[in-house]
């Protein structure tokens, strides 16, 4: 792997996570995609819509993740693997592991 495409799968592995905190941080652990295309916009993970759409799919195979389709927009509810991966409970490969401080 040369160096691109170790900084994109960096990039990838960070900005899964940011969205993985972003959707636990919610009341009912539910989060539609342009909030959380907001919330990594914030975080400089400046992406498209498809490419994050590809991002949610992934995470729903590793099983982080629910995903439903309602009308234009794809809504994105943790699962138990997910909380466990946030609280430091186990570790999901393929997700970037949550900071200490957090």
């Amino acid at each position: 792997m040369n160096l691109s495409d170790q900084y994109r799968r960096d990039e990838e592995l960070n900005a899964r996570i940011t969205i993985l905190k972003a959707v636990y941080e919610q009341t009912d652990r539910r989060l539609n995609d342009i909030l959380i295309q907001k919330q990594l916009d914030l975080f400089g993970h400046r992406k498209s819509r498809d490419w994050l759409r590809t991002q949610l799919r992934a995470m729903s195979e590793l099983g982080v993740i629910s995903i439903r389709e309602i009308g234009s927009a794809m809504v994105a509810e943790i699962t138990q693997t997910g909380v466990d991966h946030c609280e430091c409970r186990m570790i999901v490969e393929g997700i970037a592991r949550p900071s200490a401080s957090q």
